[in-house]
């Protein structure tokens, strides 16, 4: 054996050994910044500045949470007559809006008898608390109960004229209430099947199943269709460069005899506003 060869390997060895532990750190430093901080990826909450909320229209209202008056549950555009209105549409943001953006979108379709449920999620706007399948749930529920108390009506009742008008991350705030409690319509623009699906696409796998918010639509439409066949309508752009279209369409196959409409041209961020025509028809379809 040559000995000067043996001196040279040593070194070599070690920087090898050195590399690769830097390797490991570096993968161990993503997965734990994945694990840590996939709630800031998956919610990049939107926050009203004072201003905002000191210039409301002055026909929007207010919900607050009983237990803290700072927190904004929501807020309610009634019908131009006033009262319990005979349609209720809940809006669902995605992960990037504030419940506020779906008042300009929808606030020239109230009629006297339609009325709008912009529901914000915990974390968002100023509403209290931190996102969550669980908390989008339960403050979706607590949203429609201070609504019912401010109407002097029963949540029951309300459930009876309530239809869902939900977007990206919004169609499994919107499903996921369908799948607990009853509605008559179902609006969605750029579903996704699965979270985890979304996440396989985002970073592959095996890092995929670091998720630990798992939205499942496909789950959620199987609940809802076991006990009743709302009208399901799902819009997705063509151009989408986030969600893709397909995964719309296998939302809208998931549950048969919904209706599926690719919109033409439209990317992620504009698909609610490109299909705003099609959309102000279904709401005046009876």
């Amino acid at each position: 054996m040559d000995p000067v060869a043996g001196k040279h390997r040593k070194p070599r060895s070690r920087v090898w050994q050195a590399s690769a532990l830097g390797v490991l750190l570096a993968v161990a430093a993503a997965i734990g910044s994945l694990w840590l901080f996939q709630e800031r990826l998956i919610y990049p909450a939107r926050h009203y500045s004072a201003n905002q909320l000191q210039e409301l229209p002055k026909e929007l209202v207010v919900l607050r949470d009983p237990s803290n008056r700072a927190s904004i549950m929501g807020f309610y555009r009634p019908p131009l007559d006033g009262g319990v209105p005979r349609t209720l549409w809940l809006t669902f943001g995605g992960n990037g809006d504030d419940a506020l953006r779906w008042d300009g979108l929808l606030s020239g379709s109230v009629t006297r008898e339609r009325g709008f449920l912009m529901v914000e999620y915990p974390g968002y706007g100023a509403r209290a608390g931190s996102p969550s399948p669980e908390t989008l749930l339960s403050g979706t529920e607590a949203t429609v109960q201070a609504l019912a108390q401010h109407l002097q009506t029963s949540v029951a009742d309300l459930e009876s004229r309530t239809s869902l008008i939900g977007y990206s991350i919004g169609s499994a705030a919107a499903l996921q209430y369908a799948a607990r409690h009853p509605v008559q319509r179902i609006i969605l623009f750029a579903p996704f099947t699965t979270m985890l699906d979304m996440a396989r696409l985002v970073v592959g796998s095996p890092l995929c199943y670091l998720l630990t918010h798992r939205y499942d639509n496909l789950a959620s439409l199987q609940n809802i269709l076991a006990h009743g066949k709302p009208s399901i309508t799902v819009f997705h752009g063509s151009q989408d460069s986030f969600i893709p279209h397909s995964m719309g369409q296998a939302v809208a196959a998931h549950a048969p005899g919904s209706y599926f409409e690719l919109v033409p041209g439209a990317d992620h961020g504009d698909v609610a506003e490109l299909a705003a025509p099609r959309l102000q028809e279904l709401l005046d379809t009876p």
